[in-house]
């Protein structure tokens, strides 16, 4: 029955009909309205005090909160037709295609702010030890042999050369900024000193600091065709690059030095969220390969070095303290699970091509249980599946770089288990992006298994086989 005027003044004497009408216009496409429902809608909008409420009203049930595909004659004249970026800006577009596009295509920027940020805590940290292996060759020293005192003394000749002329004397504006220093300075004591014992432990030695690499070297590795005469060029700069030269094969170890918590995970390899350290790999690889024509290049492992100084419970000597510290500084990646590759880089497994049984390296993400067998909790590949990895990821960020051009800007951030795109994105404000509206909604990852990533890649390789062949 239609609603009688008596019910309706009750129903404006207070907010429940006004609540009531926003309930049922934000359920209409789920479920069947009442009649009396819209003898209430009728009502309202009939009413001039009301009518530019319920043109509101109106105009965001029907909003929907999301983005057309750009032209491609707008995606070139944004981005041009040739991409010339770092893997970091890949995987931002895989992580969400709107934050990518607000990024690189209009550049939006935070304001910038007088302060040390994490940027800049970063950038003092890669400096320092960038050049603390140069330091240490000015006085004749081996990074592997130095001392405990060496070492100290030459750290805080790196902090103090990278923090002197920083950001116009920012380290020195406050009392804040002079704690940072110390605690930073300590921090690279305790970094220096973990790398120090990692390296003592092997049989690699590094080869090469900040390596940068693009495709001007001739690298195919940093070079992909796109198609439609669009070309995306790879830059990088790797860390650190550890080598080990035998007869006929050399063993690489890519390390990246991160100053948060960064854990490689090979489910967000496959996604395209963590490709990093296999495109440093493979620009690492082709490298190598250039200046060893007569031997095979293997990859050893791609790890990360967190710069943490954690805190460890007491123990009953400064020995057993430092036991405790370098297993949580233990480096975390990929490892080459061949044998003879464990056993050079860490001992510990013996010089054997059998490793030795229960053991747990404070090196590298593996461990033996009693039979001598890798442990379920060993981080290790094949080499022929870090091959594989190399080539999927150089297809992955094919894949990318095609629908950038393409002009694929759409809202859709990722979400993977308790992680999501948003959740330190700066671009909030301007995307709008709420799951209660209509259109938003996460793309949301499954958590795969090492060996569901595995057996996924081999398919992926097959298929693009099969269509060779074709």
């Amino acid at each position: 029955e239609p609603i009688s005027k008596e019910h309706a003044k009750q129903l404006l004497s207070n907010t429940f009909g006004k609540r009531y009408l926003m309930d049922g216009l934000r359920n209409m496409d789920r479920e069947e309205l009442a009649d009396w429902w819209k003898e209430l809608y009728t009502f309202y909008a009939k009413q001039e005090e009301w009518s530019a409420w319920m043109s509101n009203l109106t105009e965001g049930v029907g909003f929907t909160n999301g983005e057309n595909p750009l032209s491609k004659q707008v995606a070139a004249a944004l981005y041009g037709t040739e991409l010339k970026n770092s893997v970091t800006r890949i995987e931002k577009y895989a992580a969400c295609a709107y934050a990518h596009f607000l990024q690189y295509g209009l550049r939006l920027k935070e304001r910038a702010e007088y302060q040390f940020g994490g940027v800049d805590y970063g950038n003092v940290f890669h400096s320092a030890l960038s050049i603390f292996p140069q330091q240490l060759k000015e006085k004749g020293i081996s990074w592997g042999k130095a001392t405990k005192e060496e070492i100290q003394e030459t750290v805080e000749l790196c902090l103090q050369k990278v923090t002197e002329d920083y950001g116009n004397e920012i380290l020195k504006s406050n009392q804040k900024n002079a704690y940072l220093i110390e605690r930073m300075g300590r921090m690279l004591q305790r970094t220096v000193w973990a790398l120090t014992k990692q390296l003592q432990e092997g049989s690699f030695e590094p080869t090469g600091y900040e390596i940068y690499f693009t495709n001007l070297d001739g690298l195919e590795s940093a070079r992909m065709d796109l198609g439609e005469k669009r070309m995306l060029r790879l830059n990088g700069q790797i860390d650190r690059l550890d080598q080990v030269e035998e007869e006929e094969n050399v063993y690489i170890k890519v390390i990246d030095y991160k100053t948060g918590k960064m854990t490689f995970d090979i489910s967000s390899m496959y996604y395209g969220l963590q490709m990093q350290l296999v495109v440093y790999m493979n620009a690492a690889l082709e490298m190598e390969q250039q200046k060893h024509k007569n031997k095979k290049v293997k990859t050893a492992g791609i790890f990360y070095y967190n710069i943490d100084d954690p805190m460890v419970e007491r123990a009953d000597s400064e020995e057993a303290v430092d036991q405790l510290l370098l297993k949580e500084l233990r480096m975390n990646g990929l490892v080459n699970k061949e044998e003879h590759v464990i056993s050079l880089l860490d001992r510990a497994f013996g010089n054997e091509d059998a490793l030795s049984p229960s053991t747990k390296s404070w090196v590298i993400p593996v461990e033996t249980v009693k039979d001598g067998s890798l442990g379920k909790r060993s981080s290790v590949a094949s080499d022929k599946e870090f091959q594989q990895m190399g080539k999927y990821v150089r297809e992955k960020i094919v894949k990318e770089g095609k629908a950038i051009l393409d002009g694929d800007i759409a809202i859709s951030p990722y979400r993977q288990g308790d992680k999501n795109a948003c959740k330190y994105c700066a671009y909030q404000a301007v995307c709008n992006f709420d799951t209660k509206l209509p259109g938003n909604q996460f793309r949301t990852l499954k958590k795969l298994g090492n060996d569901q990533v595995w057996k996924a890649i081999a398919m992926e390789e097959d298929k693009k086989g099969g269509e060779s062949d074709e």
